[in-house]
């Protein structure tokens, strides 16, 4: 569908004028579909479906100048006492730290907040002579120019590595 080789789509394929076989919405920061084709009604599973006949994808995205940014699945966000923090984010830049090799961010249960934004981190060699108090004071430290308070991690574990699949992705469960 894109071929430019950017991140995301443009935000032309959001406009009847698009060239595609299917329309694109976005609706509260959600991003829903509709097929030209009208086949929702053989579609498997649960649906939420608006009046318009637009699917809601699950898919949380924004729009950022003329590309339409994908933020993770709504499904996957962490509740931090209201406000959804998406992992990918966060985890975006914890990994622009040049300590943090690759980071997990996970949500960790909180009676008070209903959730808390907890990471695993994987430290470069630079970094190994550091106490982990030293290292989680700089990299929190870090967070805290890129993130909003509530995203910012509350547990922050060094580990020696994150679980990945055959394709290179993160293990979730």
């Amino acid at each position: 569908m894109v071929k430019d080789k950017k991140e995301g789509f443009p935000s032309s394929y959001l406009t009847s004028e698009s060239n595609l076989s299917c329309q694109l919405k976005i609706i509260d920061g959600n991003l829903w579909i509709k097929s030209a084709n009208g086949c929702s009604r053989f579609v498997k599973g649960e649906l939420e479906i608006n009046d318009e006949g637009f699917i809601n994808t699950g898919d949380m995205v924004s729009l950022e100048n003329d590309r339409v940014l994908f933020q993770g699945r709504e499904s996957g966000s962490i509740n931090v006492g209201g406000n959804k923090v998406m992992p990918e984010k966060v985890e975006s830049v914890l990994e622009q730290h040049p300590y943090v090799v690759m980071a997990k961010v996970f949500s960790k249960a909180n009676p008070v907040l209903g959730s808390l934004v907890a990471c695993e981190v994987v430290i470069d060699e630079s970094a190994k002579e550091l106490s982990s108090k030293e290292i989680k004071r700089e990299v929190l430290s870090f967070c805290k120019d890129a993130l909003q308070s509530f995203e910012i991690p509350a547990l922050l574990k060094v580990v020696e590595s994150i679980k990945t699949n055959a394709t290179g992705k993160k293990v979730r469960s």
